[in-house]
């Protein structure tokens, strides 16, 4: 199955991805045990009507949610780009303040904003006093 969140198929080069990630497989030191790992060759199917991303950056965050949200034959439910605008938020958060990160144990109590689950912060930023006007210089 190919999800597309561009919505411009192109199964094309598709094709000769799946044939190049073939020939280095074939080269790993223990090669997959699968019966069938020519992927080329497999059939492909087109999922259509699916959320698409209308910029140049989301392609994953939209990948992910036709993961999560895929049954087998449909997704489970529809989404938004407002959806995948929180969900990146989320993610962001959901990674920084993983016990998994390393990173993490360097970090400040007051460095770690609190996001609720539809990922908006619910910390109160600070305002900044300085001014955002151009001034000049003599």
């Amino acid at each position: 199955m190919f999800f597309d969140p561009t919505n411009t198929l192109q199964l094309e080069a598709i094709t000769v991805w799946f044939q190049e990630a073939e020939e280095r497989i074939k080269q790993l030191p223990n090669p997959t045990n699968w019966p069938d790992f020519n992927v080329a060759s497999w059939n492909k199917k087109t999922i259509k009507g699916l959320p698409t991303q209308k910029d140049g950056s989301s392609c994953g965050l939209y990948l992910l949610k036709y993961i999560m949200l895929w049954t087998g034959s449909k997704l489970s439910k529809t989404f938004s780009k407002k959806d995948i605008d929180m969900y990146r938020r989320q993610l962001a958060h959901d990674i920084l303040n993983s016990d998994r990160n390393s990173l993490r144990k360097n970090q400040q109590p007051d460095q770690t904003k609190a996001i609720s689950e539809d990922g908006v912060s619910t910390k109160k930023r600070k305002r900044s006093r300085t001014s955002t006007r151009n001034i000049s210089t003599q």
